[in-house]
C-alpha cells in the first residue's frame, strides 16, 4: 500500500449528534455585571518542590505519519511520558537519540539527531515508507514517511500546501465518505502534498492547521470518481485531476494585547514580559494560528476589589462601587483603551475581596472578564500569586468561547490531564504542568463565534464561524479532546 496511514485514518461514523449545550450570549450581556472566567480551582494551592517521576517509559513521535514532497525539511518532535502516563518536560528528552535503518539513510537526512526533535528531509531517492526512530535507552517511540515523488491522475484526491522549511508539517482535519466509511476528524500530516483518500461528491470537510497561518475551514466541491486536487498554492492541478483551488491560508491572526504594569517591584515589569512570552511562545507551538504582540504600558501601583456576587456567580461588576472598567481608569488606564475590540492585561499588587465578603486577598493568581461590547476582554494578574502558566491560562479564558460553567477548564474531563493550559490549576505535583492544547481548543479559539477573535471583530469580515456547542461530539466542531497525539 503506497500510503500506508490511509488506512489506519479511518474511523466509523461518530456523529451521533448530542443536545447542544446552550450557551449565553456575550452580546446579551446584563448592564450591570459581565461574565468572569476564573473561578474556584483556577487559584493554585501552595504545593511542595515537583516529586514526578522523571524516568521516560513511554516515547510518541509527533506527529506519527507523514506525507512529505523530497526536499522539503520539517521538524518531528517527541512527547515522552513515565510510567503513571504523564506528560514529561521538554528538558527530559536530552539524550533522546533518532536514527533510521541503514537501508534508509539514502531515503532521508536528520538534521538534530540528539534531543527533543530532529528535522528530517526526504530525498529524491526515497520510494517506500521510511521509519524514524526516537530511543532513549529501552524506550522508543517512530513515524512513518511516505515520500510523495509525484501526484498522479486516479482515484486518490490530494492537497498541496507551501511548507514551512525546518518548520513542523501541516495539519489537517478532514471529514469525508470514501466509498464505504466516514470518516470524521482524521489527522493528515504533510510537508509539502499529501493524500486524502477517495472522496465522495458531497463529502469532504477541511480544516487546516499551521503554525505561521490563521486556522481554516473549507468544503471544496468533490468530482468524486476522478482525483481532485485541493491547492493552497498557485500551481496547476496534474493532468487527470480536478482543480479545486486555489484556497488561500490567511496569515496568522494577530491579537494586539495592552499589558498595564499597575503593581510595585522592580522586576514586575520583566516578570510580565517573561510571562507574556511564554504565553505567546505556547499559543505559537500548537497550532492556534493566533500571534500576540504586546503593549506594555505603566500605571498607577494599586490593587482591585473583585465582587465575585454574592453566591459566587463569577462575574465583573460593570457599575458600583467595584466597577472594574473603573478601577482601572482610577489606576490609569485609558478609558479608550478599554473598548470593544481590545485586550487588556493588567497586573496588579492584589485582587482583594469586597468587605462585605470579609478582608484580605482572594487566592486567585489571575481572574478574567469575559469580553463585552463596552470593555473588551479584560484579564488581571495578582503580582503576588500569579505563577509561570497563569498569564497562558487566563488567555485561553479571554480568547476563547467559554461563557458558562466550566468555563473553559477541562479538570477531569476524558482527554485531558495536567498538562493542558486550561486544566484548573497549576501543579507543582505533575512533571508537566499546564503545557499543551488540543487542536479542538485551537479550533475554537479562531473559528467559534463566541470567541475573541470574532466578537472583537479582530478581522473585520471574520471567515466562516461555527457555534461548538458541546465538547463532547465532532460535530461542526472538532472535538475538544482531538489532537495531534494518538492518546
Amino acid at each position: 500500500m503506497p500510503y500506508p496511514y490511509l488506512k489506519a485514518m479511518r474511523t466509523s461514523n461518530a456523529s451521533a449528534f448530542r443536545r447542544p449545550i446552550r450557551r449565553a450570549s456575550a452580546l446579551a450581556a446584563v448592564v450591570l455585571l459581565t461574565a468572569a472566567t476564573c473561578h474556584e480551582g483556577c487559584y493554585d494551592e501552595p504545593l511542595p518542590d515537583p516529586t514526578g517521576d522523571l524516568t521516560v517509559k513511554e516515547i510518541e513521535v509527533v506527529p506519527g505519519l507523514i506525507a512529505a514532497v523530497p526536499d522539503k525539511p520539517f521538524r518531528l518532535s517527541v512527547r515522552l511520558r513515565n510510567a503513571a502516563g504523564q506528560l514529561l518536560p521538554e528538558s527530559a528528552a536530552g539524550t533522546v537519540q533518532w536514527s533510521v535503518s541503514l537501508a534508509d539513510a539514502a531515503n532521508v537526512s536528520l538534521t538534530g539527531v540528539l534531543g527533543s526533535n530532529t528535522v528530517a528531509t526526504v530525498t529524491p531517492a526515497a520510494l517506500a515508507a521510511i521509519v524514524v526512530t526516537a530511543q532513549k535507552g529501552s524506550v522508543a517511540g517512530t513515524a512513518t514517511l511516505t515520500p510523495v515523488t509525484a501526484i498522479a491522475a486516479g482515484k486518490l484526491d490530494w492537497v498541496v500546501a507551501d511548507a514551512v522549511a525546518n518548520g513542523p508539517p501541516t495539519l489537517l482535519l478532514l471529514d469525508g465518505r470514501i466509498p464505504a466509511e466516514w470518516r470524521s476528524d482524521s489527522l493528515i500530516a504533510f510537508a509539502g502534498a499529501g493524500p486524502l483518500d477517495e472522496l465522495g461528491t458531497s463529502s469532504g470537510e477541511i480544516t487546516v492547521f499551521s503554525q505561521t497561518r490563521a486556522v481554516s475551514r473549507i468544503h471544496p466541491p468533490w468530482a468524486g470518481e476522478q482525483c481532485d486536487y485541493v491547492g493552497f498554492t498557485a500551481s496547476d492541478a496534474p493532468l487527470g485531476c480536478s482543480d479545486r483551488g486555489p484556497f488561500t491560508l490567511p496569515p496568522a491572526t494577530i491579537i494586539a494585547v495592552n499589558v498595564w504594569i499597575l503593581a510595585n517591584g522592580a522586576s514586575i515589569a520583566a516578570v510580565a514580559d517573561a510571562d507574556f512570552a511564554h504565553a505567546k511562545s505556547l499559543l505559537f507551538e500548537a497550532f492556534t494560528g493566533l500571534t500576540l504582540q504586546m503593549t506594555r504600558n505603566i500605571g498607577v501601583s494599586t490593587s482591585l476589589v473583585l465582587d465575585v456576587g454574592a453566591d459566587n456567580e463569577w462575574v465583573c461588576p460593570a457599575s458600583g462601587p467595584y466597577d472594574i472598567r473603573q478601577q482601572l481608569v482610577d489606576a490609569g488606564v485609558p478609558a479608550a483603551s478599554l473598548a470593544s475590540s481590545r485586550l487588556n492585561v493588567v497586573y496588579v499588587n492584589h485582587i482583594l475581596k469586597p468587605a462585605e465578603r470579609g478582608s484580605g486577598n482572594w487566592a486567585y493568581p489571575g481572574y478574567t472578564c469575559s469580553w463585552t461590547p463596552r470593555d473588551g476582554a479584560i484579564v488581571i494578574m495578582s503580582a503576588s500569586k500569579r505563577k509561570h502558566t497563569t498569564l497562558v491560562h487566563e488567555f485561553g479564558h479571554a480568547l476563547g468561547p467559554w461563557d458558562q460553567d466550566p468555563w473553559g477548564h477541562v479538570s477531569g474531563m476524558p482527554g485531558f490531564d495536567e498538562s493542558n493550559v486550561m486544566w484548573a490549576g497549576e501543579s507543582n505535583l505533575v512533571p508537566s504542568s499546564r503545557t499543551q492544547l488540543t487542536l479542538g481548543q485551537a479550533f475554537r479559539l479562531s473559528l467559534d463565534a463566541e470567541s475573541f477573535v470574532v466578537r472583537a471583530a479582530v478581522l473585520g469580515t471574520p471567515p466562516p464561524v461555527f457555534n461548538c456547542f458541546s465538547i463532547e461530539t465532532d460535530n461542526p466542531c472538532p472535538r475538544l479532546s482531538k489532537d495531534i497525539s494518538k492518546r
